[in-house]
């Protein structure tokens, strides 16, 4: 039996048909699936299809969890591995070869009361692949000093989670204060160009806070450093 991992990709309000990769051969009459547990449903049913044209061989599947399914595969412990991610580097490394099944399709609902009118696509996909905090680190790292410092810290309770990212790096005037937050706007035109800087890492980073109904405040003096404070809600 050759070994198959399938994935499924997820992908923002996008949504195909399903396919599926075949097993052609089974040495020992039977095929079983180890894996991702939000694939439990359409695996039930694709194989209960299976079986039915299949009588012969034994169909299983263990709904472990993507990384189980990996490791299971690669083991030789079952026929099919199920994930809900791409396969890492290292994983490929090892012989695996990934089939796409199936994209799941996502819908964005947002309380009634959020006041994000303006987000786009793009905003919204990197608010769900943690840009957030990298925008925040990255730009702390860009306007450091030599020899400057960068501290994140991140604490929570029953009803929010906080999270500090702070500098020692060239700080933030007062009258710059009231606009880091707009599209496009750059404290610092020149060390932007230098650095690649596009001047929408702090609007991405407002937006997201915004949109899961938290409040993001930064304290900062010239050449002493910055403090970002982002605040979220747990409930």
């Amino acid at each position: 039996m050759k070994k198959y991992l399938c994935v499924t990709v997820c992908l923002i309000l996008t949504l195909t048909l399903l396919t599926l990769t075949s097993c052609s051969e089974s040495n020992n009459n039977a095929v079983s699936l180890d894996g991702s547990t939000s694939m439990e449903k359409v695996i039930g049913v694709l194989g209960e299809s299976f079986k039915s044209e299949n009588e012969a061989i034994k169909f299983t599947y263990n709904p472990t969890g993507s990384g189980s399914g990996i490791k299971a595969v690669s083991e030789g412990r079952c026929d099919i591995g199920l994930s809900s991610r791409k396969l890492k580097d290292e994983e490929k490394s090892e012989g695996l070869k990934e089939t796409v099944l199936a994209y799941d399709g996502i819908a964005v609902i947002v309380n009634i009361e959020n006041t994000v009118s303006d987000i786009d696509l793009e905003t919204l996909a990197k608010i769900f692949t943690g840009e957030i905090i990298y925008n925040l680190c990255d730009d702390a790292l860009k306007y450091n000093v030599p020899g400057g410092s960068v501290k994140v810290s991140v604490s929570h309770n029953e009803t929010y989670a906080e999270i500090d990212v702070s500098d020692t790096g060239i700080g933030i005037s007062p009258e710059d204060r009231e606009r880091i937050f707009e599209r496009f706007y750059r404290v610092d035109k020149s060390h932007s160009k230098s650095s690649g800087g596009t001047g929408l890492g702090l609007s991405i980073v407002k937006h997201a806070v915004l949109y899961h109904g938290g409040k993001v405040t930064v304290e900062s003096e010239p050449l002493k450093g910055s403090c970002f404070k982002v605040v979220l809600p747990l409930k």
